[in-house]
C-alpha cells in the first residue's frame, strides 16, 4: 500500500511539473474576432521576478494552429540558454482548423486573397504579447512555416514593426498589392528546401533584389535533398511526394535561426 502511495505521489509531482512546464491556450481578439494562441512563458521568468525577455510570435502553416507550433513554442520557452517566451499565434480564429489539405486550401486561400486581413491578425498576436508583463516590448521576432512564413515576410515588407523575421519554407511571393523594399525594417532570414516544388526560384530572387535594395540584414540558406516542409516530422520521408521531413535541414535551420535571433535581439 505504502509503495503504491508513493508511486502514485510520485506520478502526480511529475504530472503537476510537466504542466507548469507547459505552455497554455489563450484566447485574444481581432476586433470582434476570437483567435485561440498558445502562449508558453519562458522558464527563466520563476528566477528572474520582475524581469521582461525576448519573445518570439509562431506562425502556423496551412492547416492552423496545431501541435508543431506548439512543440516549437515549448522549445524555445524551456531553453534556460534563450530565455525566450514563444506564443504561437492563431490567423484562422477560434475552432478554425482544416481537417485535410482540401480545408487547408480554402481556408489560407482566404487570406491570400486578403493579404491585409492576415496582417491584421499577426499585427494582433504581437500587440498581445507586448502587452504581457513578462515580455520586452522592443525584442520581438516572429517565425513562420510555410504559409505562416510567406505573411511573416509580408509583415516585413508591409513595414511591420519587429527586430526580425524568419521563414521556414514559405513562399516569399508578396499577396500585398504593392511592395517597397525602404518599408522593410527587420532583419529577414529565410530558410529553403532545395528541392521544393511549391516554392519558385524567380519569387526567391524578386525577395533577394528587394534585399539588395535595403540596408537591413539578409540570411538565405538552401538545403541539399529537402522539399517542403523539411520542419514538420508528421510528414513523413518521402521527398518524391514534395512534402517530407528531412532531420538534417530541421537540426541545421533550428540552429542558424537561433543564431540570428541573437544578432537581431
Amino acid at each position: 500500500m505504502i509503495i503504491r502511495f508513493l508511486t502514485l505521489l510520485t506520478a502526480f509531482i511529475t504530472l503537476m511539473s510537466m504542466t507548469a512546464q507547459a505552455g497554455q491556450s489563450v484566447v485574444y481578439k481581432h476586433g470582434n474576432t476570437a483567435l485561440e494562441g498558445y502562449w508558453a512563458p519562458s522558464k527563466c521568468i520563476k528566477e528572474n521576478p520582475g524581469k521582461k525577455f525576448p519573445t518570439i510570435v509562431i506562425l502556423h502553416q496551412w492547416m492552423g494552429l496545431g501541435g508543431h507550433e506548439k512543440v516549437h513554442a515549448n522549445m524555445y520557452a524551456n531553453d534556460t540558454s534563450l530565455c525566450y517566451n514563444a506564443f504561437a499565434a492563431d490567423i484562422y480564429g477560434q475552432g478554425i482548423r482544416a481537417a485535410n489539405t482540401h480545408e487547408a486550401r480554402k481556408i489560407s486561400g482566404q487570406y491570400k486573397k486578403s493579404a491585409g486581413l492576415a496582417i491584421q491578425r499577426i499585427q494582433s498576436a504581437i500587440d498581445f504579447v507586448r502587452a504581457l508583463k513578462v515580455v520586452d516590448a522592443s525584442k520581438i521576432a516572429l517565425t513562420g512555416y510555410s504559409f505562416g512564413g510567406a505573411f511573416a515576410i509580408d509583415y516585413a515588407r508591409s513595414g511591420g514593426d519587429v527586430n526580425g523575421v524568419v521563414n521556414f519554407y514559405g513562399s516569399p511571393k508578396t499577396r500585398l498589392p504593392k511592395t517597397n523594399p525602404a518599408n522593410i525594417t527587420a532583419a529577414i532570414e529565410f530558410h529553403h528546401g532545395a528541392n521544393d516544388p511549391y516554392v519558385l526560384a524567380r519569387h526567391i530572387n524578386i525577395l533577394k533584389d528587394e534585399m539588395a535594395h535595403n540596408s537591413v540584414m539578409f540570411n538565405f540558406y538552401e538545403y541539399e535533398g529537402a522539399v517542403h516542409g523539411f520542419s514538420q516530422k508528421e510528414l513523413g520521408n518521402n521527398p518524391s511526394s514534395g512534402l517530407a521531413y528531412n532531420a538534417e535541414a530541421d537540426e541545421t535551420s533550428w540552429a542558424r535561426h537561433l543564431e540570428f535571433l541573437q544578432k537581431v535581439f
